[in-house]
């Protein structure tokens, strides 16, 4: 089994401002992960529109005391504003260096803290002793938001067994899964609960020693090596990081990050992220897929064999976008306004892998089957006929691309943007009921 790794205190906290050293972080575990809490533990976020009582209540009603139409008329209220090109030729008000270091300070408080790395990195390691005392031959991976470096304070651990079982032997995994759920509850582990017939088997549980939450699968190896590209991305410009944690805030706040609603998953914000920053000119990311690969893994997922292969090196790529001086301001407000009113939402994929777009009728999107709509489509870099954007329907639709137009204009016409745009949405059906 794996030896477990300590946590390592990174160079560079990944929200200095840009020209400043690259982040020089290292891979932990065999899942290559990164967690990278900041130095100081400085929370500014209060400042910044995060959500807060007084915010939320203000969101609610009108003067009046009544539902404010603004929230009951999402999707249907800006709905004329799209797809104006003209509305792409506006500017950040803002300046940009200014909103640039509020958006640090809000990436600060949003950074796990040392402390709870430390909580987590313990709870890896108690499971890890358990896990090897019952099957000698695993090895324990740490996937997704805790390991990518774009995990927020208070995320949860997404943990991967890897075992020599066959991909494909459903019984053998819940067979472990259930072993597991055993022994967490016999050594005390908290909120143990056994998804064996989930559609990927998993038991979750709280650690109380650390008051960590972990969900565990088996032999998640794909995930995995998504883990560790994302993770190898936002080693090569900080950036991407700041840019992410920032539209990941927005999406959280307003609401629009919630798949089982029709809405976009954090993964798949963050991929357009990394392909924003491979279509500036000059460009701050490169195409990992599209250089000669330095790792390479034919995974099974499935039925299907997943090519999981690019170029990890990044060390040698520190200083790959220092020709473009975009501010990170600048750079979230051109995420919202491309997303607003350049993106051909009819036509056009978002392929991280190429580093371009591909068309729906190359990828064969361009009809609904079954419950899986491609009306906005973010190809998968590995599991590549996997479209993130399947989930969203027609009404959800509508609402996402009126909250890029919200955003965008609030950028384009606002001096001191951060509040508003990060103002928390607050649904129709969550209104208080009104007194009498």
């Amino acid at each position: 089994m794996a030896a477990f790794a300590a946590v390592p205190a990174p160079e560079n906290d990944g929200v200095e401002a840009m020209g400043t050293a690259h982040a020089n972080t290292q891979s932990l575990w065999s899942g290559g992960g990164v967690w990278a809490p900041p130095r100081s533990q400085t929370n500014a976020t209060s400042s910044l529109g995060t959500s807060t009582k007084t915010t939320s209540t203000s969101a609610k009603k009108d003067k009046d005391g009544k539902p404010n139409p603004s929230q009951r008329e999402r999707g249907h209220r800006q709905t004329h504003e799209r797809g104006r090109r003209g509305a792409g030729d506006a500017q950040l008000r803002a300046e940009p260096m200014r909103l640039s270091n509020q958006l640090h300070d809000l990436v600060r408080g949003l950074l796990p803290t040392q402390e709870e790395t430390e909580r987590k990195a313990r709870t890896v390691y108690f499971l890890q002793m358990m896990v090897g005392s019952a099957w000698k031959q695993a090895k324990i991976d740490i996937f997704g938001s805790a390991a990518n470096s774009f995990g927020v304070r208070g995320s949860d651990i997404d943990i991967s067994i890897d075992l020599p079982i066959e991909e494909d032997d459903r019984e053998a995994k819940v067979e472990v899964i259930e072993k597991l759920g055993e022994m967490l509850q016999q050594v005390g582990m908290e909120r143990v609960v056994v998804l064996a017939h989930a559609r990927v088997p998993l038991v979750k549980y709280v650690d109380p020693r650390t008051g960590c939450a972990s969900d565990i699968c088996v032999n998640n190896r794909v995930a995995v090596a998504n883990t560790k590209m994302l993770c190898d991305y936002a080693r090569i410009d900080v950036r991407l990081r700041q840019l992410a944690f920032a539209v990941k805030h927005w999406a959280k706040a307003r609401q629009v990050n919630e798949t089982y609603r029709g809405t976009l998953s954090s993964y798949a914000y963050v991929l357009m992220c990394i392909h924003l920053l491979q279509r500036r000119n000059p460009p701050i990311l490169p195409c990992l897929q599209g250089m000669r690969p330095s790792f390479s893994k034919l995974l099974q997922k499935g039925d299907d064999i997943v090519k999981c292969e690019y170029f990890d090196e990044v060390d040698k790529l520190g200083r790959y976008g220092d020709r473009n001086r975009e501010s990170v301001a600048e750079l979230l407000f051109s995420f919202f306004e491309y997303w607003a009113w350049r993106h051909d939402y009819a036509h056009s994929v978002v392929s991280v892998r190429t580093g371009g777009f591909l068309t729906k009728a190359e990828k064969g999107w361009t009809k609904r089957i079954g419950n899986e709509r491609h009306l906005i489509c973010i190809e998968d870099p590995f599991e590549t006929g996997h479209d993130l954007g399947r989930v969203v329907d027609r009404n959800s639709i509508s609402a996402l691309r009126d909250e890029f137009v919200r955003a965008a204009k609030i950028l384009r016409d606002e001096e001191d943007p951060l509040p508003k745009l990060f103002q928390p949405y607050i649904r129709p059906d969550e209104h208080e009921p009104s007194e009498g």
